[in-house]
């Protein structure tokens, strides 16, 4: 496979990433159509680009010559797509013509649009005007009459944790308008209450969405206001919560150690403690609040060190047995966070 032949197989293969991480490609494969499911991302591509080859080719009029040869080639392009496709979608082809139909359909957009001042407005031009303004208009419509619909049966409730908008409509209705706002791609949830129909979103992200679509921009900047200040709230706890936990196991231990130190002098085995670990314990019984990192700097040696030295402290002076030499054998000390626990020795 030559070098042009490869990079149509990357084009391929960027178009099937995009359609899986969009989802389409799972939809595609849950239809229930006659073809196989690896070749239905192939047909889909191969049907949109004859659909927009024939669009360009109906919209490309005009009497310049430009024009009347880029309509021809669309037309062309448009005619013979789907008749290769059906020759080559069981051979090793399919790949390369996949991935060359999204380029053609880059350049043919590029060359309609070059062509702007060339073309004339013709009937198909025209016709696409006015579905489109149609469709705007039904569009506005439906969200002038879904904003009469929350000023006369909606209601919004913002709490600390959640927002919550319904309409009460009557029990017949409430499918119908959860379907329909399903179909705008406002998903709620449609149930009975007391003999009426209740339709609900309790997504604040849908909240917004419909807020900004009817217009209400004082209700959709106190809800995201809410939201961030929801956000920022539940990090700081969060933050808080953290530093407060780390704070009571260092204080923790702390204690354990200032109290390991002070039953070692009573006992008298604090002088016989390796030289590293007695200025370790000096350094803790100096500074009770000082981290095991801000010990070890002011020793300058490592942390690790500092945090043995300790760990023997504790060891030593839960044991009064125990010896203080550097290679006696003892049992390790396990901490958790709410007790200290002995292991027994090896």
């Amino acid at each position: 496979m030559g070098p042009f032949l490869l990079r149509l197989a990357d084009v391929w293969s960027l178009y099937l990433h995009v359609l899986e991480r969009t989802g389409a490609l799972a939809r595609l494969s849950s239809l229930s159509l006659p073809l196989e499911p690896s070749l239905r991302p192939f047909w889909a591509l191969v049907l949109a680009g004859t659909a927009v080859f024939l669009l360009y080719s109906a919209l490309a009029c005009g009497d310049d010559m430009r024009v009347r040869s880029f309509r021809a080639v669309t037309l062309l392009a448009g005619a013979t797509l789907p008749l290769a496709a059906l020759r080559v979608q069981d051979g090793p082809w399919r790949i390369p013509l996949g991935g060359g139909i999204l380029p053609l359909l880059l350049a043919a957009g590029l060359v309609h649009r070059s062509l702007a001042a060339a073309r004339r407005s013709g009937a198909a031009e025209r016709w696409i005007l006015r579905t489109r303004w149609g469709v705007e208009l039904a569009g506005l419509a439906l969200f002038s009459v879904a904003a009469g619909l929350f000023l006369s049966r909606g209601s919004l409730s913002l709490s600390a944790s959640r927002a919550h908008l319904e309409f009460v409509v009557p029990a017949d209705a409430a499918p119908a308008l959860a379907a329909r706002l399903d179909e705008i791609g406002l998903p709620a949830a449609s149930r009975l209450r007391r003999g009426r129909g209740v339709v609900t979103w309790k997504s604040g992200e849908t909240i917004g969405t419909f807020f900004r679509l009817i217009g209400a921009g004082g209700s959709l900047l106190e809800l995201e206001a809410r939201q961030v200040a929801r956000a920022l709230r539940g990090e700081l706890n969060r933050v808080i919560n953290a530093e407060s936990a780390n704070l009571q196991r260092a204080v923790a231990a702390s204690s354990r150690q200032v109290t390991a130190i002070e039953r070692l002098e009573l006992d008298g085995r604090y002088d016989e403690l390796p030289h590293v670990t007695r200025l370790v314990a000096d350094a803790r019984r100096a500074e009770p609040e000082a981290t095991l990192s801000e010990l070890a700097e002011r020793l300058g040696i490592h942390r690790s060190a500092v945090q043995r030295a300790l760990e023997r402290v504790e060891s030593l002076a839960l044991h009064d047995d125990q010896g203080v030499g550097r290679h006696v054998a003892g049992p390790r000390v396990r901490r958790s966070r709410t007790a200290v626990r002995v292991a027994p020795p090896a």
